[in-house]
């Protein structure tokens, strides 16, 4: 067996010397021996193959301008024009057995939406005041966000508790910096399609979101249906 092995890989290498030394004979050795040395060892792109790459490119490149005009709003700090559903925050003052949060640092107008006892808007700036009580909080989705995640772990750690909306990002830096301040997450199905100021729906967020929760719960029946809620990768 051996033996018929060796003489094949002779063979072989016999009939690959022979075309290389007489190219003409083979004329398609040649074709392959000219696409290795001018397109870098690669086989060379039929015409209609490079055109349709260079559509199928263009095309990718003119839907990624398009998702970025789309969705800058929500990827930015204008994300005061866009409001949350009724259906993320309605589910979680439920569970707590809540009519109101007592507080929203975020809100985009001194009249709503989140149903909230006091409400900071842009102009009162609510990182620069204190946090009291049950604390809704859907901060700006650009990169002021981590300064709002850092606001809120001080105020949790001041003995205020905060239920923050905010991209599920996890493998940002505040992500994990919340985690480690003692936030549980809620990740959310699907994604969110926050409200225009006149109350219809807009096109879905382009990044799947979560709640995260900072409680300092007491050990009764509200604790216990919040904590149905809040389990680190369970999703509603």
């Amino acid at each position: 067996m051996n033996g018929i092995l060796w003489v094949e890989t002779i063979v072989s290498q016999n009939d690959r010397n022979k075309r290389h030394k007489n190219p003409h004979k083979y004329p398609r050795e040649r074709n392959n021996m000219e696409t290795s040395r001018n397109n870098g060892g690669r086989p060379r792109k039929h015409p209609d193959i490079r055109t349709a790459w260079a559509a199928a490119s263009k095309a990718y490149r003119e839907r990624q301008k398009w998702q970025l005009t789309k969705f800058k709003p929500l990827m930015s700090s204008a994300s005061e024009d866009w409001f949350t559903p009724s259906e993320i925050y309605l589910p979680v003052l439920a569970r707590l057995g809540r009519d109101a949060f007592d507080l929203d640092p975020c809100s985009p107008s001194r009249d709503g939406p989140i149903p909230a006892l006091k409400r900071f808007t842009k102009e009162d700036d609510g990182l620069r005041q204190p946090w009291q009580g049950l604390v809704w909080c859907n901060p700006p989705y650009g990169r002021e966000i981590r300064k709002w995640i850092d606001k809120a772990i001080s105020e949790y750690q001041a003995g205020a508790d905060i239920i923050l909306l905010v991209p599920a990002r996890t493998d940002t830096q505040w992500w994990h910096h919340l985690m480690d301040a003692g936030g549980r997450p809620e990740f959310l199905k699907g994604r969110i399609r926050f409200l225009r100021p006149d109350g219809t729906p807009g096109a879905a967020s382009p990044f799947p979101s979560a709640l995260v929760y900072l409680m300092h719960l007491p050990s009764n029946a509200n604790s216990s249906r919040m904590d149905k809620g809040m389990a680190s990768g369970r999703s509603r």
